[in-house]
C-alpha cells in the first residue's frame, strides 16, 4: 500500500467497529466534509487495497452519502437503479446487485446513525497533491 494511502488511513482512526456507532468528537460543532467523508467511507476503505481502489471507494461513498439526503420514501427506489448501474458498470452478475444493494443499506445506516444531522451533499471531490501530501478535498452545500 502506497504512503500517501496509508496516511489517509491513518487520518480515518484505525480500524472500523460497526457496534457501537459513536461519531467523531470532532463533528460536534465544527468539522469538514472531508473528514466526515473519511469517517463515513471507513468501512469500505478497509477493503481498498491500493491507491486506485482507495479513490473507487471514497466515489462510492460519495453516491451512498447523497443518496441518504433523500426522503426516505425515495431511497429505496434510488437505492435499487444504482445497485443496477453500479453492478452494470462493474461487468457483473445480478448478484452483485444484492450485493451493492446491501452496502448501499449499511451505509444508509451508517449516514442515520453517525450523522444524522449533516445534510450537506457532496458536489464534487479530489485528490490533490502527492506522496506524503496527499490530501482529500471535498466540496459541499452549504451547512
Amino acid at each position: 500500500m502506497s504512503s500517501p494511502l496509508r496516511k489517509l488511513r491513518r487520518n480515518v482512526g484505525g480500524r472500523h467497529h460497526t457496534v457501537p456507532l459513536h461519531p467523531s468528537a470532532s463533528f460536534e460543532n465544527e468539522f469538514k466534509m472531508s473528514q466526515v467523508l473519511l469517517e463515513f467511507a471507513e468501512p469500505l476503505l478497509e477493503e481498498a487495497v491500493d491507491e486506485a481502489d482507495f479513490k473507487t471507494m471514497i466515489g462510492l461513498a460519495v453516491v451512498f452519502w447523497d443518496l441518504a439526503l433523500l426522503p426516505e420514501e425515495e431511497q429505496s427506489e434510488a437505492l435499487r437503479e444504482i445497485a443496477r448501474d453500479l453492478a452494470r458498470d462493474a461487468q457483473s452478475d445480478a448478484k452483485m446487485v444484492g450485493y451493492f444493494e446491501m452496502l448501499g443499506e449499511v451505509l444508509l445506516l451508517r449516514k442515520k446513525t453517525l450523522f444524522p444531522d449533516i445534510k450537506r451533499a457532496i458536489t464534487g471531490h479530489e485528490f490533490v497533491g502527492e506522496g506524503e501530501s496527499v490530501q482529500l478535498l471535498v466540496t459541499s452545500t452549504p451547512a
